[in-house]
C-alpha cells in the first residue's frame, strides 16, 4: 500500500503500485506544508522548493512521452497505457503536488486584494472547477473578489496587478480588460490564477452544483481545498466530469475566454447525459470503470450526431433536466447543430422577477470552431465506443493534440482555416492582433486581428504539402474567425499522421453537411413549386 501526507496527519493508502514513486516524491516535496495544516490554512514559505516533475515515475518510461505546450500552465502528457485507475490516481498525485503552488498564488493574490480595497474588501472566493474539486492537472484557478460598494472597475486590476508584481516580481501577471468579464490573470510557469471582481454569478454557480449530492459542501470556500484523499473516493458523476475536462484540455478544445464553450456548460452537458443513463449504485470497482466507460460513450454520441437538431437542455433542479428540440430550423447550415443551455441560476431565482431572457451559456461560435468542435467529437465517439472493449482506445483519446489556443506571436504556425466553407492549410507567417487588444492570444470570433499565412494543399492520401493550385505564390490574409486548429508537421513538407486524420475528417464532415444542406433545400423547393 502507498501512503500519501493528508492535512489531518492521516494516512490513506491507495494501489497502484507503478504510482509508488510519484507519490513518495510528492509526500516528501510537501511534508512540511501539510503537517502544520489542521484547518485549511497555510503559508507556503519556501519560494524555492523543487516543482520539477520526473514522469517517469507514473509509468515506465519506453511507454511515456511528454511535452510541454505554449500556452498551458502545467506539463502536457501522453501516456500511451491510460486506464481509468492509472488517469485518477494521476489527478489525485497530481493535484497533491500542485496544491502548495496553488495555495501560495490563492494567498499572494488574497493579500493584493486586501492591500488594494483595504476597508472595502468583503471577501475573496474560490470558483469554478477547483472550488468544486473537479480540477485536473491543467486546470486554473478561478477566484473572484468582492468589494463592500461592489465599485470596481479595470483600473482596480491594474492596481492589484502592481501590488502581485511587489510581492513577488518572478510572478507572470497581465490585466485582460477587453474580455467580457475583465479578468487578471497571475501565472508562476505550473500554475495560472484568474480574478475577477464584484461577479457573483460565478459563485452563485458554485452554490448551485454543491446542491447536488456529487459535491462537497463542506469546506471552507475562503480556504484552498485539499484533494480527496483517496482517488477511489471520488463519485461516478466527478470522475466523469474529470475525465471530459481532461480530453478538453487534451485535445485543445477552446475555453470560453478562447471563443469556445465555458466550463459550466461543459459539466451541465455531462450531467444532462448522466441523468439519463443508467447508473447502478453500490457496486464494486470494476463495475463503476465499466459505468464511467459506458457514459463516456453515451456522451460522445450524444452531441457527436449531426442528425441531432437544434434543441435546448433545460435544468430546473441539479439533477433534473430535458432536453427540448428546437421548434425552429436552421436558416444556414452549422458544422454543428446548435445548442442551447439558458442559466439553471437565472431559471431558479431570477426568471421569475424578470421580464427579459435567460442568458444562455453557449455562445455563438465561429463556423470554423463549429468545424474544429465536430471533428473532435466524431473522433472521441469512435474512440470511447471502442474503449467498451479495447482498453487501448481509452488511451488513445486522450492523446495529446497539436491544437491550442492562437497565440499572439505565432511565427510559422502551421494551422487549418475555414474560408466560405473551404478548408484551407496555410503557415502563419506574421500576426497583427486588433487595436488594444493585450491578451496572449486571439479570441476565435475576432474579425479585426489580421494574419498571413502561405497556403498549400495537401495530399489526402500521403499528408504531403504542395504548391496551392488556385492561389499564387504570396501570402493570404485570415482572420482569428478562419481559425480551425494548429497542427503538427512530421517532416518541413508532411502533415503528421493524427492530424491529417482530422484534416480527412473535416472534409467528410463538410461534404456531408453540403449534402444535407442540398437535400433540405430541394425539399423546400418542392414543397413551394407544388402549392396550388
Amino acid at each position: 500500500a502507498l501512503y500519501v501526507m493528508h492535512p489531518w496527519r492521516k494516512k490513506h493508502a491507495y494501489g497502484l503500485a507503478q504510482l509508488q514513486a510519484a507519490v513518495d516524491a510528492t509526500a516528501d516535496a510537501c511534508k512540511d506544508e501539510h503537517a502544520t495544516s489542521s484547518d485549511y490554512q497555510e503559508t507556503s514559505t519556501s519560494a524555492d522548493r523543487s516543482t520539477e516533475w520526473d514522469a517517469s515515475s507514473l509509468v515506465s518510461e519506453d511507454r511515456l512521452t511528454c511535452s510541454i505546450g505554449s500556452g498551458r500552465s502545467t506539463p502536457s502528457l501522453e501516456i500511451r497505457d491510460w486506464s481509468v485507475d492509472t488517469l485518477l490516481a494521476f489527478f489525485h498525485t497530481e493535484g497533491l503536488r500542485l496544491h502548495p503552488l496553488r495555495q501560495k498564488l490563492f494567498q499572494i493574490t488574497s493579500h493584493a486584494v486586501s492591500r488594494t480595497l483595504g476597508r472595502n474588501l468583503e471577501r475573496i472566493v474560490l470558483v469554478g472547477s477547483t472550488a468544486l474539486q473537479i480540477d485536473v492537472p491543467s486546470s486554473d484557478v478561478d477566484a473572484v473578489a468582492f468589494s463592500v460598494d461592489g465599485c470596481t472597475s479595470v483600473a482596480t486590476l491594474c492596481e492589484i496587478a502592481q501590488h502581485i508584481n511587489a510581492i513577488d516580481a518572478a510572478l507572470d501577471v497581465h490585466v485582460v480588460g477587453s474580455a467580457r468579464v475583465p479578468v487578471l490573470v497571475v501565472r508562476d510557469g505550473q500554475v495560472s490564477l484568474d480574478l475577477s471582481l464584484d461577479e457573483p454569478l460565478a459563485w452563485e454557480h458554485v452554490v448551485w452544483f454543491q446542491a447536488s449530492s456529487a459535491f462537497s459542501a463542506g469546506f471552507r470556500n475562503e480556504y484552498f481545498p485539499w484533494p480527496k484523499p483517496i482517488f477511489q473516493d471520488l463519485s461516478l458523476k466527478v470522475a466523469v466530469v474529470k475525465c471530459l475536462k481532461w480530453w478538453l484540455l487534451q485535445r485543445g478544445l477552446p475555453t470560453m475566454k478562447e471563443g469556445g464553450f465555458p466550463a459550466f456548460a461543459w459539466t451541465l452537458m455531462a450531467f444532462h447525459v448522466m441523468e439519463g443513463a443508467v447508473v447502478s449504485r453500490h457496486v464494486d470497482h470494476d463495475t463503476s470503470k465499466r459505468q464511467l466507460l459506458h457514459i463516456l460513450a453515451v456522451f460522445f454520441n450524444m452531441f457527436s450526431r449531426q442528425d441531432r437538431g437544434p434543441g435546448k437542455i433545460v435544468f430546473m433542479q441539479t439533477d433534473q433536466s430535458k432536453f427540448i428540440a428546437a421548434s425552429w430550423e436552421s436558416r444556414s447550415p452549422h458544422l454543428w447543430p446548435e445548442l442551447s443551455i439558458p442559466d439553471p441560476v437565472w431559471l431558479d431565482k431570477r426568471a421569475v422577477h424578470t421580464t427579459g431572457q435567460v442568458p444562455d451559456l453557449i455562445p455563438q461560435l465561429s463556423p470554423a470552431t463549429e468545424l474544429f468542435l465536430a471533428a473532435e467529437l466524431r473522433r472521441a465517439e469512435r474512440l470511447s465506443a471502442a474503449a467498451l472493449a479495447d482498453p487501448g482506445a481509452f488511451s488513445a483519446l486522450f492523446a495529446t493534440s497539436s491544437s491550442e489556443s492562437l497565440p499572439v506571436q505565432a511565427t510559422d504556425l502551421p494551422a487549418i482555416f475555414l474560408r466560405a466553407g473551404c478548408l484551407l492549410f496555410g503557415i502563419v507567417r506574421q500576426i497583427r492582433p486588433r487595436k488594444g487588444w493585450n491578451a496572449a492570444f486571439l479570441h476565435r470570433r475576432d474579425t479585426e486581428s489580421v494574419m498571413w499565412a502561405g497556403v498549400y494543399d495537401i495530399d489526402s492520401s500521403t499528408g504531403r504539402l504542395r504548391p496551392h493550385s488556385q492561389i499564387d505564390d504570396g501570402l493570404v490574409c485570415f482572420s482569428p474567425f478562419d481559425f480551425v486548429s494548429a497542427v503538427r508537421l512530421d517532416e518541413a513538407t508532411q502533415l503528421a499522421t493524427s492530424d491529417l486524420e482530422r484534416w480527412c475528417d473535416m472534409q467528410e464532415i463538410l461534404e456531408g453537411l453540403t449534402r444535407t444542406w442540398n437535400r433540405r433545400q430541394r425539399r423546400k423547393l418542392i414543397a413551394i413549386t407544388s402549392r396550388p
